[in-house]
């Protein structure tokens, strides 16, 4: 993208040109950084850019930028669909999950591309509660987002194969399982929260269902008496009742 370098936000604007050449990327990168919030605009316009490579460096430029986030995230109300595309990936690439919700609403966005870069940047993000926005996408009328939607459906539910969803007051909510012992939960949830997802621990009351097995009727006690022993030994907790 070409641009006059002086005015508002020259300094970056020259940075930004030096990104295409490969001896000046990085220490142009490192200064375009540090220079913070002058930055974002200029770089929020370039991704415009049909230059595919230079794409991927003005993004990661962008997602180490704080002061980018709030920027990004007015550019999904852009215009123009080929921005709103492109910061709704720099989102996912931040990895911040505070923007969840701006992405669930670019996932209603009349352009198959932007709803199909929100998706793919709440997978990116990783957090378990996204999955019942993604769900709608199953059966959206495009192929390319069906696809990817089952895509990254699959990939956060091989983090554990206990979740399941529930509804709630019309909500839908997102469990990544349920466990008898403490230990064990704390254990799945400190393993979950390593792999980037966000979770909290419900306790719940349930009532669990049982049932009863009978080892035979005896006439005679010693007989079950006999057979109870036999039960206890095997390991098995019995009970005689008349």
């Amino acid at each position: 993208m070409s641009w006059f370098t002086g005015g508002p936000n020259g300094g970056a604007k020259k940075l930004i040109a030096q990104l295409a050449d490969s001896a000046k990327r990085d220490p142009a990168a490192k200064e375009l950084i540090k220079l913070g919030a002058e930055s974002v605009p200029p770089l929020i316009d370039s991704l415009q850019t049909q230059d595919l490579s230079l794409l991927l460096h003005y993004q990661q430029i962008l997602a180490r930028i704080p002061s980018a986030t709030l920027p990004l995230t007015k550019a999904l109300a852009s215009a123009q669909p080929i921005v709103r595309a492109r910061a709704a990936e720099t989102l996912g690439i931040t990895k911040n999950k505070s923007v969840i919700p701006v992405l669930i609403d670019a996932l209603k966005d009349e352009y198959f591309t932007v709803r199909l870069s929100a998706m793919l940047a709440m997978g990116n993000i990783g957090d378990m509660q996204v999955i019942p926005f993604v769900l709608p996408l199953l059966k959206d009328k495009v192929d390319e987002v069906r696809a990817s939607a089952q895509a990254e459906l699959d990939k956060l539910k091989r983090h554990t194969s206990d979740a399941f969803i529930l509804d709630s007051a019309g909500m839908h909510v997102v469990y990544a399982g349920s466990y008898m012992l403490d230990a064990r939960a704390s254990s799945e949830k400190e393993r979950l929260t390593s792999a980037g997802f966000s979770l909290t621990l419900k306790r719940a009351a349930v009532s669990i269902p049982s049932k009863k097995l009978t080892a035979g009727t005896f006439a005679d006690k010693n007989v079950a008496d006999s057979t109870i022993k036999k039960l206890r030994a095997a390991g098995i907790k019995a009970t005689l009742t008349r």
